[in-house]
């Protein structure tokens, strides 16, 4: 028996080869996920997994048929910009599997979630931009930043966003296409798994090779809506209202946009027909190229600074394309037609001051009623786009679906071969002949998953972990609410993580990927009767969404650097909450196979928690390969 060391081969030479996949090179995905398969033949030989990657060209494409053909043309009013997650194209993998002969070597089951959190908390500016470069991710940019005291946003970006083209020169006045508005995008993307994460992989000593499954993940989990345009995320980074008027008018109007009557709109009564939105200079609106919004998209206003008027699902002024009333405070009563952006310029407003100009498809009038708000829009309000808005209803009462699927085409799995010295090569398969097993050891995770109701308040469940040489175990408590497609893709219900005057609200974008606080007050690990550590771990500053507890970072920081994820950054400890224990200092592990491991939550702050959460815990552990006769055996 020997033990293979990875860093004891020298290699002199090296090649890269690119292994399609099995069923073809070009996918459709939509509401459901597809599974691709890669062989890697045995005679590959040996290859580097850190080196290697999965490599595609990616496009999204917009549709409301949910047979997810491109070339179905998009409804009216339903045309926006559409971007990947932030995270770049390892969110497209949802599931991920690697097997010999059918034994699995190591599967990471919601493999996104891992991207996710690796995204977010291993990260500095290089990393970043290197992501964007290589990878389809998208990074803040100042360009496109808020001037209003907004946060900083990945999902801003106009000008340098890989997913859709900028707009060059003077006035839009042609509907957005995806055909031909949207970019095709080459994602370059290494794996997270053990072998494809460490050094040479010694391939030629088992039979039938490799076999790699990977499930892509479906397109509303994974694509969303920009930030600047959806209402409820950084809704102070969106652009300001800044007066209304009628068809070719070169004015503001005195900024604001009256209800005449201060009451409910009757049948024949209401302000008079609208043609034209200004919007204001703030958040960088002072050309149609930094302008979030798109030709044939569906728009709305919702006041700033009050999160409790435009929760998502009320309260959110829709304009009405006829003043026989309707629509008022309710986001789900106005028939939809009308309202959709028709041309977009800059004009001179006198003074040579230049505003930023929607022309809507038709005349439109204020129907709002006292209880949305006020009767009068002016720039307190945020101009917010309703192309996804599932609250909305058509003339028939229905709501509106907003299907969309992603492309991608020439999806091949670039393997790094090594080549080595004869005498290396010859040692190992004289070794193999001999009946000698051949060991190493890779870093992997397995997800053990429970679940968890909102309305639980102290909880405990069991998580089965039997690895022998367990690193550390990381919680992500996500959220298992089932939403429309089109509230995904604009976050328009999803856990609330902030509401603040920074942000007024700020929804989760990845509601069943990222970790949710929830109001958790603490939480303690058991294994076998024996709690760790041996205090509670609060977490009661974070509930209040204005600090953070030291402790609890303490034990994130220690869990993330036990699994080979450099905690870098704890900027978005908010937005992806973890819950970390590492079994070992220095490196060390603890073995999981005669232990119970249990997780106590208790959520005891004033407010209840607001969503059903999966938890999914990754237990980050050594397994080791056993390579005999050409066969394989893992032991976890």
């Amino acid at each position: 028996m020997s033990y293979w060391r990875s860093d004891n081969v020298v290699h002199i030479g090296e090649e890269q080869v690119e292994i399609p996949a099995e069923r073809g090179l070009q996918y459709v995905v939509g509401q459901t996920s597809r599974k691709v398969v890669f062989k890697i033949p045995q005679s590959i030989g040996i290859f580097s997994g850190k080196d290697s990657y999965l490599s595609w060209d990616m496009k999204i494409l917009n549709t409301n048929d949910s047979t997810n053909v491109a070339a179905v043309p998009m409804t009216a009013g339903s045309r926006t910009r559409l971007q990947l997650d932030p995270a770049g194209g390892g969110m497209m993998v949802q599931n991920m599997r690697l097997m010999n002969n059918g034994v699995v070597i190591e599967e990471i089951n919601e493999y996104n979630q891992l991207v996710a959190l690796k995204h977010d908390y291993d990260r500095d500016e290089a990393l970043l931009r290197m992501k964007c470069q290589t990878e389809g991710g998208t990074c803040y940019t100042p360009e496109n930043a808020g001037t209003l005291g907004s946060s900083k946003s990945e999902m801003c970006d106009l000008q340098t966003n890989p997913w859709f083209k900028s707009i060059k020169g003077g006035a839009k006045n042609t509907n957005y296409d995806a055909a031909a508005d949207a970019n095709v995008v080459k994602c370059c993307v290494p794996l997270m798994g053990g072998v494809f994460s460490g050094g040479a992989f010694p391939l030629l000593l088992l039979e039938n090779g490799l076999t790699l499954e990977l499930d892509l993940a479906p397109a509303q989990n994974i694509v969303r809506q920009l930030d600047s345009v959806v209402r409820n995320r950084r809704r102070t980074a969106n652009p300001r209202f800044a007066g209304a008027n009628v068809n070719g008018a070169t004015s503001l109007d005195g900024g604001t946009w009256t209800n005449t009557n201060g009451a409910a709109i009757g049948p024949g009564v209401g302000e008079r027909a609208v043609r034209e939105i200004f919007l204001t200079r703030d958040n960088g609106q002072r050309s149609i190229e930094q302008c979030p919004f798109v030709v044939g998209e569906r728009i709305g206003f919702c006041k700033v600074d009050d999160a409790a008027k435009t929760d998502g699902t009320k309260n959110v002024v829709v304009l009405s394309s006829s003043n026989a009333g309707g629509g008022g405070g309710g986001a789900g009563t106005t028939a939809i037609s009308g309202v959709i952006i028709a041309a977009i310029d800059t004009i001179d407003v006198g003074g040579n001051v230049f505003h930023t100009r929607l022309t809507l498809a038709a005349d439109v009038f204020n129907t709002m009623l006292r209880a949305a708000g006020g009767d009068t829009i002016d720039d307190t309000y945020a101009v917010v786009s309703l192309a996804c808005d599932n609250g909305l209803q058509d003339a028939a009462g229905s709501g509106i679906s907003y299907p969309v699927s992603y492309q991608v085409d020439n999806l091949n799995l670039v393997v790094h071969k090594l080549e080595l010295e004869q005498s290396q090569v010859q040692k190992m398969l004289s070794s193999a002949r001999d009946g000698s097993a051949i060991e190493f050891d890779i870093m992997s995770a397995t997800n053990y998953k429970n679940s968890l109701l909102a309305s639980e308040r102290q909880a405990s469940f069991l998580i089965n972990a039997k690895n022998a040489r367990a690193k550390s175990i990381i919680t992500l408590p996500t959220d298992s609410t089932i939403y429309a497609n089109g509230d995904l893709l604009s976050s328009r219900l999803s856990y609330e993580v902030t509401r603040d005057s920074m942000d007024t609200l700020l929804r989760s974008e990845r509601p069943s990927i990222s970790g949710c606080c929830d109001f958790l007050t603490e939480y303690q690990f058991q294994i076998s009767g024996i709690n760790v550590p041996s205090r509670p771990v609060s977490t009661r500053k974070i509930s209040t969404r204005k600090s953070i507890d030291a402790f609890f970072l303490f034990e994130l920081e220690k869990a993330l650097a036990n699994s080979d994820i450099d905690p870098r950054s704890f900027a978005k400890y908010m937005e992806n909450f973890s819950i970390g224990r590492s079994f070992g200092t220095f490196s060390g592990a603890q073995d999981l196979r005669n232990e119970d491991l249990t997780i106590v939550l208790r959520y005891a702050e004033a407010t209840a928690p607001s969503k059903p959460k999966m938890m999914s815990s990754f237990v980050h552990h050594v397994r080791r390969i056993r390579m005999v006769n050409g066969f394989v055996e893992v032991d976890v």
